[in-house]
């Protein structure tokens, strides 16, 4: 499938639309309290959305042989990695919180198809609760940010996995593979898939930025394991962390979509959609 290719104006134009689109995430994420159900931050998250006069996209989305998507955002907490249906489930003090959704939004150049995904911790930062969730919080947004800074025209993908997974290795977290960023514009999802796993595939490897791609960078970090933590710090000490040790193992609910640890460990997710411009990259949703 070949990969869409944006004119200079046409960056701009997702640029502006991107930034309403980010703010009402983030108004949404500051309205988040405890006590609050997962399907009331949902309805949250619609209300901003609606604000900016955006069109949701998630609701009926399927894939594979799921069913459809019920809900407008994927609100995952804790041990939840991704895609987590909201529900009935209520938040606390000290939860991490990831809420994750996509709409369309009509610019200048027609209309252009968003998404993002933001994690965060429920309760004042300062408070001893939430240290769990901001550790890894900060270390999802580290790897994020490294991913973003290996971006380069003609660089191979490999070479930003590979700055993805010393990233991940360095602050003590696994990476989450087979959820991967996408082409993103005219629809949810485009060519190339972009998948940050430790053990990523060959054709995944090989593929060449080119400027003029748009698309998601979308790191989950999951916290290591109890019986992990004295290897990993041997590992991220020689900078050469195996990748079998950073791979996280996760099951699929009886729903369909809510994508859980089998070892309970916290997930933290952060995803930004990005142009890859000839002087580098332009986050797009900031």
């Amino acid at each position: 499938m070949a990969i869409p290719l944006r004119s200079p104006d046409e960056i701009s134009d997702i640029a502006q639309s991107g930034a309403l689109f980010w703010s009402a995430l983030q108004r949404a994420a500051s309205q988040i309290r405890p006590g609050h159900t997962t399907a009331q931050v949902d309805d949250i998250i619609a209300a901003q959305l609606a604000h900016i006069g955006a069109t949701p996209i998630l609701r009926g989305y399927t894939q594979g042989r799921s069913p459809p998507f019920p809900a407008i955002a994927c609100v995952s907490v804790n041990e939840q990695a991704v895609h987590a249906v909201p529900g009935p489930r209520t938040l606390a003090q000290g939860d991490l919180v990831t809420i994750d959704t996509a709409a369309k939004l009509q610019g200048t150049r027609g209309t252009w198809c968003l998404d993002a995904a933001t994690s965060i911790a429920i309760g004042p930062p300062a408070q001893p609760a939430t240290a769990r969730a901001t550790t890894l919080i900060a270390a999802a947004n580290t790897v994020l940010s490294a991913a973003v800074a290996a971006l380069k025209p003609g660089t191979s993908w490999a070479t930003v996995t590979e700055a993805a997974r010393h990233a991940a290795a360095r602050a003590g977290v696994r990476l989450l593979g087979n959820y991967s960023g996408h082409g993103i514009g005219r629809r949810l999802h485009e060519a190339p898939r972009l998948d940050l796993s430790p053990l990523p595939s060959p054709i995944d490897q090989r593929l060449i930025l080119r400027p003029g791609m748009v698309f998601t960078i979308e790191p989950i970090v999951i916290e290591q394991v109890t019986a992990q933590v004295s290897q990993q710090v041997k590992e991220r000490a020689t900078n050469t962390a195996s990748p079998r040790n950073q791979i996280a193992e996760v099951a699929t609910a009886p729903d369909g979509w809510t994508v859980t640890t089998t070892d309970q460990a916290w997930a933290a997710h952060e995803e930004r959609m990005i142009a890859l411009e000839r002087k580098g990259p332009r986050l797009l949703t900031r």
